[in-house]
């Protein structure tokens, strides 16, 4: 059993899944190509540079076409090619999705660039830049140049053997009707992107021969595994939204979406016995940087002219039962985010983040919205390299636990490429699974508490063994009543605690209804803790961790890790 990734029970059984509607594992990928013909503008997708009005899609891999721009057009055509004919309505809303009501079954990736032809060994990226391009606006009511209206655009040159290529996936097998409806689609379609009155967006799109992939993964026998997932996409990970149209995304990937996107993949025979009944699969939170990532504790801080972490949870165990004051470092600030173990230093995760801006689709009509634009934040699907290294891929390491056959339906599920987090229908959120692993990253819980032990016996701290401190590792859905009741139950006293609450609810798209309201404890809120009678907090301590504590465990919500080796790691300065 890997350490730190146990498997918790459950306060009760799950609700059955068996009116659920199961997916399957059937994922067909298609190789597609857009030639262009022109000059292309996408806008809404790269940074803005400041050089120019609008720049045209691309990040630091180089130029490309993101999947939602190359789909909207073939939706366009579909719904031009539907209303020619005067019928297909149930080919369109199955291959293209129906706001709200359907998920369309085929997604496409973004398309990246190449050449027919690199010259001297130099990659597409390295040759091809955005040109600038002028314009003026025009005053169609007078059908002239408007005045004080000149603009320019960044946009993609067509040069000779420029192509783009990217995947476009069924999830489901396509029929013969379908498929045929798809390549007549395809035909039709011959502009993408902005610009089209100005002749730009000019291409040819050509669909490609089934793509077979032939990932044959070691997976361990064991009830507890890692699963690896890399970002092939830019990913939207919402948290809780706002009324405002702008989205921020979060640094990991929630524990449910994970099980919801491996639920959509399941046989339907497995869903129940994977996801249901009183001992599904629990998932943990998937989050970058590698075995050893985490959520910071709300007790690491950090100078704010930079330098060595602090965590002050031995610090403030001291100070609540000793009485005393204990200096600590001056102006520092609180650590966020994801942090990781990287060459024996503790270091937070930086990932790349940008904005893009998308428009809102007229379903009436196929079109864009009038005046109906939202922005969301993304995370690119690859790691900023340092200076004359190339950029890593993003990976997500999230841990599950269940029984071995279980995990071994969950492995063959997400084999199959999961779809995460927001706008998955405009090509957002697509992963695979990179490698399955069972290693431990904590040493044994024995061992951690020994160190918190001689840690607060250097702080003059009486009997240090009856004490220890829990970090929550996901979401902890427990009202502070209801916590300080669920540690005694276990003989612990709640002597201090670092936290933050956070209210969630949300809307229920299928009964049309908001969700009730509730509040939980963020990822990373730290508790210390002490057993009333002074003998040894370690059994109490082991359960914890290794149950959880309220709701919502199979999501990842509740999973505790107790005397994490950062909290000594970065408290060695401190002196009684």
């Amino acid at each position: 059993r890997a350490k730190g990734l146990r498997r918790r029970r459950h306060v009760g059984r799950v609700r059955s899944l068996a009116g659920a509607r199961g997916g399957t594992r059937a994922v067909i990928h298609y190789e597609i190509f857009v030639t262009p013909h022109s000059s292309l503008f996408i806008g809404g997708y790269a940074e803005a540079s400041g050089q120019s009005d609008g720049d045209t899609a691309a990040d630091a891999a180089g130029l490309l076409l993101p999947g939602s721009a190359v789909k909207g057009a073939l939706r366009e055509s579909a719904v031009r090619l539907v209303r020619g004919a005067g019928k297909g309505e149930d080919l369109l809303r199955r291959l293209f999705g129906e706001e709200e009501k359907v998920e369309g079954r085929i997604r496409l990736t973004p398309l990246r660039v190449e050449l027919a032809q690199e010259e001297n060994g130099a990659s597409a990226r390295d040759l091809l830049t955005p040109t600038d391009r002028m314009h003026v606006g025009l005053d169609r009511r007078l059908k002239q140049a408007a005045p004080q209206r000149l603009f320019h655009n960044r946009v993609t040159t067509a040069g000779q053997g420029l192509r783009f290529r990217g995947l476009l996936t069924a999830l489901e097998p396509l029929s013969g009707d379908e498929l045929a409806f798809l390549h007549a689609v395809i035909s039709l379609t011959d502009q993408v992107g902005a610009g089209r009155g100005r002749g730009l967006g000019l291409v040819a799109i050509e669909l490609g021969d089934p793509v077979e992939e032939c990932t044959a993964l070691e997976v361990p026998h064991a009830d507890a595994l890692v699963l690896v997932l890399e970002a092939l996409e830019p990913l939207q990970l919402a948290g809780v939204k706002d009324s405002s149209n702008y989205t921020a995304c979060k640094d990991y990937l929630d524990g449910s979406m994970l099980r919801g996107a491996v639920a959509a993949r399941l046989r339907d025979g497995d869903l129940e016995n994977v996801m249901g009944g009183g001992a599904p699969v629990c998932f943990g939170d998937g989050r970058p940087g590698g075995l050893s990532s985490f959520p910071a504790p709300l007790t690491l801080n950090e100078p704010k002219g930079g330098g060595a972490l602090y965590d002050e949870a031995a610090v403030l165990a001291a100070e609540v039962l000793t009485g005393r004051r204990i200096p600590r470092p001056e102006n520092l600030r609180r650590v966020e985010g994801t942090i990781f173990l990287y060459e024996k230093v503790w270091t937070r995760v930086q990932l790349k983040r940008r904005t893009i801006t998308r428009a809102a689709r007229d379903h009436a009509t196929g079109k864009a919205a009038h005046r109906r634009l939202f922005s969301l934040e993304v995370v690119d699907p690859y790691l900023t390299g340092a200076k004359g290294e190339e950029d890593t891929p993003l990976r997500l390491f999230a841990a599950v636990a269940g029984r071995p056959e279980q995990l071994s339906r969950v492995v063959e599920a997400a084999q199959g490429g999961l779809y995460v987090g927001g706008d998955r229908n405009r090509g957002l959120g697509h992963l695979r699974l990179a490698a399955v692993l069972a290693d431990a990253t904590l040493p044994a819980l024995a061992e951690r508490h020994q160190r918190w032990v001689r840690l607060l016996g250097g702080l003059n701290v009486p009997q240090p063994e009856a004490t220890g401190v829990l970090v929550a590792l996901g979401p902890l859905a427990v009202e502070p009543r209801r916590l300080q009741q669920a540690l005694a139950a276990r003989g612990l006293e709640l002597v201090h605690g670092v936290s933050r609450r956070q209210i969630h609810g949300g809307w229920n798209s299928r009964a049309a209804l908001p969700r009730s309201l509730g509040s939980h404890y963020v990822p990373g809120s730290t508790f210390i803790v002490r057993r009333q009678d002074g003998t040894s907090a370690l059994p109490a301590l082991d359960q914890l961790e290794t149950e959880g504590l309220g709701p919502g465990r199979p999501d990842g919500w509740g999973r505790l890790v107790a005397c994490h080796p950062l909290h000594v790691d970065h408290a060695k300065e401190v002196k009684a």
